[in-house]
């Protein structure tokens, strides 16, 4: 008889959404999103702020950001140069937790790797529709991504890029703040006086590094743990009281706005 040993099934990339290729100077603004699936963001030339859920960095060239599905990001310009921004978005299963933050062994051969990828698959502006004219190309190039970033697992912690500032620390502190007290319901005045800030301070740092409002983020924070609430069986007015709304009505409307849904509409059907 043979000897044998299980493999398990490999982080592999099955999906591809987005490619964007785009430079970052004083005149760029993107106000961040969430999307469920993972992107992968390098900085090719210059450097750029990062937002990255609770994290705020500096990322300079040769280094990257993974974010993970659902994580809120934004970038925006850091001064100095303009900077190139390379950035894939992808689903896939295995994904290796090689963080958020991350320096390239080789930032010069991930930047081609990424411009072959973008030049072997169809797009529709950003938009990745198709193959490409070698799909076995293709599934090459995605293989040697795949490598990449299991070679960044492979080096452990990433290195970060140095001490935040002050304003991106109270920045830090809010989101901490807020995803500790998800239950309560805090103003933003409460927000910024537990932080020891002034309301306007409170509101223009949050806006500066989220692209949203303190209340807007509160409430994404909140349907978030709404949907897993109403999953678990617990009913729409028993999940408006745990997440601290004022009413069943106005979670229902804050609901709908976020996710286009009803709360219902989540529920395990019986």
């Amino acid at each position: 008889m043979f000897g044998y040993v299980e493999i398990e099934r490999p982080f592999q990339i099955q999906t591809l959404y987005t490619y964007f290729d785009v430079w970052v100077d004083n005149e760029y603004f993107y106000a961040g999103e969430r999307h469920n699936f993972w992107e992968l963001v390098v900085i090719a030339q210059g450097e750029v702020g990062i937002t990255a859920g609770e994290d705020v960095q500096i990322l300079r060239q040769g280094q990257a950001v993974l974010h993970e599905p659902m994580e809120f990001h934004r970038l925006w310009y850091a001064g100095g140069e303009p900077a190139r921004v390379i950035g894939l978005t992808f689903g896939g299963v295995n994904v290796p937790p090689c963080g958020k933050l991350f320096t390239l062994s080789n930032p010069q051969a991930a930047v081609a790797l990424l411009e072959q990828i973008d030049n072997a698959f169809e797009k529709d502006q950003i938009n990745i529709v198709g193959m490409g004219k070698d799909p076995l190309r293709g599934q090459i190039l995605l293989k040697e991504l795949e490598l990449l970033l299991l070679e960044a697992q492979t080096r452990g912690q990433p290195r970060r890029s140095g001490a935040l500032s002050t304003t991106a620390g109270n920045y830090v502190r809010m989101v901490r703040l807020l995803e500790n007290h998800v239950n309560a319901n805090l103003s933003v005045a409460d927000v910024a006086r537990m932080c020891n800030m002034s309301t306007v301070n409170a509101k223009q740092t949050f806006s500066r590094y989220a692209g949203m409002g303190i209340k807007e983020y509160f409430n994404r924070l909140k349907i978030k743990a709404a949907i897993l609430l109403l999953q678990s069986g617990n009913s729409v007015q028993e999940t408006a009281d745990l997440l601290g709304f004022s009413s069943q009505q106005y979670f229902c409307t804050v609901f709908r706005r976020i996710t286009g849904k009803t709360p219902s509409s989540c529920k395990q059907p019986e």
